[in-house]
């Protein structure tokens, strides 16, 4: 897919978490390392959320488009 591989080593990743995965340029094998200590087989938008938040990210995580300019 366009936004990499639904299934990561064994865990399943959503379309929205891969999405925001690739434009957040989170670290993939690091989210999967924390999902995998609390036990989880499936990564969703809130745990790329959360794993970024805990992480410090500078930029949201839904980014929301710029206003269109004016017009002159």
């Amino acid at each position: 897919g366009l936004f990499g591989k639904a299934l990561q080593d064994g865990v399943r990743v959503t379309p929205l978490a891969r999405r925001l995965i690739a434009e957040q340029g989170i670290d993939l094998k690091g989210l999967l390392a924390d999902r995998r200590t609390k036990g989880v087989d499936r990564i969703a938008m809130k745990d790329v959320q959360a794993y970024a938040a805990a992480r410090g990210a500078t930029q949201p995580v839904l980014p929301h488009p710029a206003p269109a300019a004016p017009v002159p």
